[in-house]
């Protein structure tokens, strides 16, 4: 159902698994993504939550909050609450960088971690992120170095994570940052999301 788009469906059949194994984490985290793809927000943060409680190094829960708050960021970005989304924004990377230590803690003591696919995924939500905060900052705030990280992130996925449903939007935002980083270029040009980013999926 999760992968039809129906993610009502989806919650159903993971809620009646989980009636049965209430502790399976990654029963857990497909629920939790569900929620979210069907803007559920409030039950999917508590699932991650909930997830982070047993297991505070799993990237896919700390993933899904720092999606949680990309999207709280986005919507005090379009309320011009531009304090509140950089708040948001900052959250947000702070959850992606547990994700990534994670991911790292996984491979070093399980040799699992995540996939090409879904490290792609998790450095463009991450990039995106980054440039969000850098748009949400005011005047003599703009920090250009997050432009810089973000374009480090996304050559990252550029040259390491062909197979990645977001390589053509990084090509596109690589573009962009390396534009608006010109000297001769105004410092706040825009980025917004119906120009080059396309917001990205949970796993």
């Amino acid at each position: 159902h999760l992968q039809r788009g129906q993610h009502k469906k989806a919650i159903s059949c993971f809620e009646r698994e989980l009636s049965i194994s209430p502790d399976d984490l990654n029963t857990l985290c497909m629920q939790a993504d569900a929620c979210l793809k069907a803007n559920l927000k409030d039950k999917a943060e508590g699932i991650y939550r909930e997830i982070i409680d047993i297991n505070q190094n799993n990237f896919k829960a700390l993933h899904g909050m720092g999606e949680i708050y990309t999207q709280k960021g986005e919507r005090d970005k379009a309320n011009n609450e531009h304090g509140f989304a950089e708040e948001n924004f900052s959250q947000a990377i702070d959850y992606f960088a547990k994700a990534f230590k994670a991911d790292e803690l996984d491979r070093a003591y399980f040799e699992r971690g995540l996939n090409s696919k879904e490290m792609g995924t998790l450095l463009y939500s991450n990039a995106y992120a980054k440039v969000m905060l850098y748009e949400s900052q005011q005047g003599r705030n703009k920090n250009p170095r997050l432009l810089i990280d973000a374009k480090n992130d996304f050559t990252r996925i550029k040259n390491q994570h062909k197979n990645s449903q977001n390589y053509y939007r990084a090509e596109a935002a690589i573009r962009k940052i390396v534009e608006s980083l010109q000297p001769s270029q105004e410092r706040t040009t825009k980025f917004g999301a119906k120009v080059i980013f396309a917001f990205s999926c949970v796993i």
